[in-house]
């Protein structure tokens, strides 16, 4: 597993097979990304929202779906997932 020095870790999923996790240093509004971390603590998936949107939070829909609310200066709020 990674050091904490890597990420701020988030959630498990709800099957416990996978961790949410955000940039280990944050710095203003939100997060530049959310990464899936599998049980070795391998990063298997990474979603960066375009440069100037940032990430506010994120949360498991399920086991294999992780949903984040993204900010858009330009669009708003939206939720991906």
């Amino acid at each position: 597993m990674h050091d904490s020095c890597d990420y701020t870790y988030g959630r498990f999923s709800p099957d416990g097979g996978h961790l949410s996790a955000h940039p280990s240093y944050q710095s203003g509004i939100g997060a530049t990304f959310v990464a899936i971390l599998d049980g070795s603590g391998e990063e298997v998936a990474r979603y960066e929202p375009p440069r100037g949107d940032f990430l506010r939070s994120s949360t498991w829909e399920d086991a294999g779906h992780l949903l984040v609310t993204t900010y858009s200066y330009g669009e708003g709020w939206s939720v991906v997932r």
